[in-house]
C-alpha cells in the first residue's frame, strides 16, 4: 500500500510540474507534431513523383543503354538486335543546331533528334499535342520550349543546319523521356 500512495505522489508531482511548464510542452508538442506531418508529406511526396516517373519511363519504353557512334547502318542496327539480351537497338541522328529568334544577340541552341516517321521503339515521344506523323519541314518541339517561347502549332521557326537556314513548321507538342530537364548539356548540373 505504501509503494501505491508514493506512485501517486510521483503522479501529482510530475502533473504539477507539467502544468507549471505547459507551454515548454505545448511547443514541443507542436514541433514533434509539425515534424511527423512534414516527413509523412514528404514520404508520400517522392513515393507519387517517383512513381510518376516509372509510369512515364514505360510509356515511353526509356532507353536502358545509349551509344554514340559516327554512323551505323540499319542492317548493322538489326544485327544488333538479334543479339542475346537486346531486345530492341535503334539507330538516329542527334546533333545540336541554333534556333534563330528576332534578337540576333540571343543565342539559343535546339538539340535535334531524328525520329522514326510513324513510331519509334525506344524513348518513344509523348505527344501533347498536335499530330505525331510528320513531313520535310514540319518539326516536333518539346512542349517545354515552345511554352516558353510562346510558339503554338503551325507557327513557323527558323534553324541553321550546318550553315544554312531552314523554316520547319510546328505540327505537335511532345515530351521526351531523354529531356524531362532541359539544360545546356551534363556540365551544366555541377
Amino acid at each position: 500500500m505504501k509503494g501505491l500512495t508514493i506512485v501517486k505522489k510521483l503522479n501529482l508531482r510530475l502533473f504539477r510540474m507539467i502544468m507549471h511548464s505547459r507551454g515548454q510542452y505545448i511547443s514541443i508538442l507542436i514541433v514533434v507534431i509539425t515534424g511527423l506531418f512534414m516527413y509523412t508529406f514528404m514520404d508520400n511526396a517522392s513515393t507519387s513523383l517517383e512513381s510518376s516517373m516509372n509510369e512515364f519511363y514505360d510509356i515511353t519504353n526509356f532507353g536502358d543503354v545509349f551509344v554514340e557512334l559516327m554512323q551505323i547502318s540499319d542492317k548493322e542496327t538489326e544485327e544488333l538486335e538479334k543479339l542475346e539480351n537486346i531486345e530492341a537497338a535503334e539507330g538516329r541522328i542527334v546533333f545540336d543546331a541554333p534556333f534563330l529568334s528576332e534578337d540576333k544577340d540571343e543565342k539559343v541552341t535546339l538539340r535535334v533528334v531524328s525520329t522514326d516517321a510513324e513510331a519509334n521503339k525506344i524513348s518513344q515521344i509523348y505527344l501533347e499535342e498536335g499530330k505525331r506523323v510528320i513531313e520535310e519541314k514540319e518539326i516536333l518541339l518539346l512542349s517545354q520550349f515552345a511554352t516558353a517561347r510562346g510558339i503554338v502549332i503551325g507557327d513557323e521557326i527558323d534553324l541553321q543546319i550546318f550553315g544554312r537556314k531552314y523554316t520547319f513548321t510546328v505540327k505537335g507538342l511532345v515530351a521526351h523521356p531523354e529531356y524531362a530537364y532541359i539544360m545546356g548539356n551534363d556540365k551544366a548540373l555541377s
